[in-house]
């Protein structure tokens, strides 16, 4: 059912045509954005592979003096302290923290 107020000719109104025209300015143009894209090559393009295959070797060689994730890993485990000796009694401690706290 129509909405009310609009008749059923098919003769668009002025302001139809107004909006189409502003609708039709705005739009982009599909066909010049589709020459516009780049193309993908596929699978079967061996010039590609072997550019690829050699900047990928060109690319190892580079990195072969850098350091690699092994170098940067952490020794894990837990830290052992050396040579701390024996520890202090309660009246040592008691004592020291007196002497400190004079002034």
């Amino acid at each position: 059912m129509p909405p009310k107020g609009n008749s059923t000719k098919d003769t668009p109104t002025k302001n139809e045509l107004e909006a189409i025209r502003a609708y039709e300015a705005q739009k982009p143009d599909y066909e010049a954005l589709l020459q516009e894209m780049p193309v993908i090559p596929g699978d079967n393009d061996k010039e590609i592979k072997e550019k690829l295959a050699q900047s990928k070797s060109d690319a190892d060689a580079k990195k072969s003096g850098l350091a690699s994730q092994e170098h940067h890993q952490a020794n894990p485990g837990p830290v052992i302290a050396e040579n701390l000796g024996e520890p202090a009694s309660k009246e040592e401690l008691k004592k020291r923290s007196e002497e400190l706290n004079k002034k």
